[in-house]
């Protein structure tokens, strides 16, 4: 950035140095042209010896100087510009370099975990065994000590198949989790958080014919991973399939807990990203030709350079759901994503279903249904929540019973009526 502000101010100076070169020789010129006026007017008789100016050599002066002029400033143009060109190179070097390193940093944290998380499989799996080893050996020794005391008509075999089963518990969970659903499990071996949604992501993108856009549908047999159940770090969920990753990021409070972060990681050098081309700099820099304007050509060149980005929401808390609920929604949300500040990718997310916190045996909690969807700057209701069906419902119901009162105490009323009467004759 200092760089680029340097390259900015020494331009100016050349050019203020430049156009007070052009002002003096100006000057010296009216200059002579007044001198030469002066010497016009005065009197005959003053026997003084005086050069008549000829205009053709006073043009031809002005034009060597123009000349020399526009050489210098080519000069300093063709000095300055390689060294700027150089200085830019090396930038986006040092850029291209940091997200190497980035990368190279994901990848090995996402190995790092990928072996945390098999590892504490294993564990399990270990532990599992033991357990099961050790129940097996004390339902031996418990069938082993009722046959010795008892005959075999008064054995229980209930007891004894219940003792000699392993503890299933966590098998029986992954046995009972719904279909198509991104599943988080805990350290522990428990599921930890739950999600089921179907989306879409429209994304914008520079080429060289212009603005193009390109759909990207989530599978579904994307792997998902992520953190849950943990007291340091909140819930993270991570679809990816292939070079796409969509994140969404949890956070909770006393009573609720919302959707704090979407993310999504794409790669323009992908075959569907058609036209998506890295432009050098010398060709723009020719065709912008100013220095004043480079900041222009640098933010247009990050957007047509392809590569890997990362589309960011700028919402906070959505989805906002009650603690042991699961938020859903069956009507299409859409969730825009920027990058560089700039609205880039468009998220079409349906029939969507969350739970991050207190998931219990694997399934969803109660649903927390959403009420209004936030659509194109438009609110819309995904489903009529109209509660005038069951209280016009209530009202009837009320109304009935209360004609069917009104008319058992008439009948009755008149039944005794009528028995007094015939009693009285």
């Amino acid at each position: 950035m200092f760089l680029r502000i340097s390259h900015f101010f020494g331009s100016i100076i050349l050019l203020i140095c430049i156009l007070s070169l052009i002002d003096v020789t100006r000057a010296e010129e009216t200059n002579e042209s007044d001198e030469s006026n002066e010497t016009k007017k005065k009197p005959s008789n003053e026997n003084i010896p005086e050069e008549e100016k000829d205009p053709a050599k006073e043009e031809h002066t002005t034009e060597t100087i123009q000349e020399s002029l526009e050489k210098m400033e080519e000069e300093a143009i063709s000095e300055i510009v390689p060294v700027i060109v150089k200085n830019e190179e090396k930038e986006l070097e040092e850029e291209e370099k940091q997200e190497k390193a980035e990368e190279e940093n994901k990848e090995k944290s996402e190995e790092e975990e990928k072996k945390e998380i098999e590892e504490e499989e294993n564990k399990l799996e270990e532990e599992e065994k033991e357990s099961a080893e050790v129940k097996e050996e004390k339902g031996k020794e418990t069938e082993e000590f009722s046959t010795s005391k008892a005959s075999p008509s008064d054995q229980n075999p209930e007891t004894t198949s219940a003792s000699a089963t392993p503890n299933t518990e966590t098998s029986t969970e992954k046995g009972q989790t719904p279909k198509d659903t991104f599943l988080v499990w805990s350290s522990k071996g428990k599921i930890c958080l739950l999600a089921k949604f179907k989306a879409v992501f429209s994304i914008s993108y520079l080429s060289k014919g212009g603005d193009q856009k390109a759909e990207i549908t989530v599978p579904k047999d994307a792997y998902s991973k992520g953190k849950c159940d943990s007291n340091d770090k909140l819930p993270l969920l991570q679809v990816s399939w292939g070079k796409y990753a969509f994140t969404m990021m949890f956070n909770k409070t006393e009573d609720n807990w919302a959707v704090t972060s979407m993310e999504l990681s794409y790669d323009t050098s992908e075959p569907l990203f058609d036209g998506a081309t890295y432009v050098s700099f010398l060709t723009f820099y020719l065709l912008l030709r100013f220095l004043f304007i480079e900041f222009i050509y640098l933010n247009t060149l990050n957007q047509i350079k392809a590569g890997k980005k990362t589309a960011r929401s700028r919402n906070v808390n959505s989805f906002e759901t009650p603690l042991g609920k699961s938020y859903f929604c069956p009507a299409q949300e859409v969730v825009t994503l920027y990058v560089a500040n700039k609205p880039t990718v468009t998220a079409r997310i349906k029939e969507l279903r969350l739970q991050p916190f207190e998931v219990e045996n694997g399934q969803f909690s109660p649903a927390h249904r959403c009420s209004k969807v936030i659509i194109d700057g438009l609110e819309e209701t995904p489903f009529v929540q109209d509660e005038t069906v069951p209280l016009a419902v209530g009202c009837t119901l009320a109304l009935i019973t209360l004609f069917i009162l009104v008319g058992f105490s008439v009948h009755r009323a008149y039944n005794a009526a009528k028995v007094d009467y015939n009693s009285m004759e």
